[in-house]
């Protein structure tokens, strides 16, 4: 972009802002996202993180997809390896935060990574571990339930929270040195045969 950078910044900045229209919103996650996934040097991780931090002002427009469809990226962006423990995911704490309290986004999935992360940081790994298993087995009375009554999209959501609940306590495991219980989480998940086999190979070395 050169030197012409700092200018369609400073634009981008001023329409998440200023603009009233919300029409130009998809744009702007279209381009943060295309931004993300390339892993561009430029712009720096710094200016794409303070602009999605001002695109939080979504929330005030009033359209919730579109504020879900922002907590998705940022959502994405948390649970993609490459930005783990990164200056970039930092600089995106309020907006993870904002994910944390907005209950349309499916607020588990972000609780889930900030239970995995205190777990780590604070050593909390018994109550870590703890309330990721409550998650499981409410997910699990969940579905039973659900398909008691009648099929639905809550079905769907619970499923995913259950698939991020359980990633979450493997990767603690593993953190832990848990190998026997990692892979018996990880062979709990498989859809495969084949798949269950070769975890229970890798396994047993």
């Amino acid at each position: 972009m050169g030197e012409h950078r700092l200018y369609l910044l400073s634009g981008l900045v001023q329409l998440v802002e200023k603009s009233p229209h919300i029409g130009t919103v998809p744009l702007h996650l279209s381009v943060q996202r295309k931004w993300i996934e390339d892993k561009d040097p430029l712009p720096t991780p710094r200016e794409k993180a303070t602009i999605l931090v001002k695109m939080m002002s979504y929330e005030l427009k009033g359209n919730e997809e579109l504020l879900n469809d922002y907590l998705k990226l940022i959502l994405d962006i948390y649970q993609s390896s490459s930005y783990s423990r990164s200056e970039f995911t930092v600089k995106l704490e309020p907006a993870f935060l904002l994910g944390c309290r907005k209950a349309a986004i499916q607020p588990s999935s972000f609780l889930l990574i900030w239970i995995r992360y205190l777990a780590k940081t604070y050593a909390a790994w018994y109550t870590a571990i703890e309330n990721l298993q409550e998650v499981l087995d409410e997910v699990v009375d969940f579905n039973q339930d659900a398909q008691n009554v009648s099929h639905n999209e809550n079905q769907t959501s619970s499923r995913k929270q259950r698939e991020v609940a359980g990633e979450a306590l493997a990767q603690l495991y593993a953190e832990l040195g848990e190998t026997d219980i990692f892979y018996g989480q990880w062979r709990r998940k498989s859809l495969c045969i084949e798949t269950n086999a070769a975890m229970s190979y890798e396994q047993i070395g």
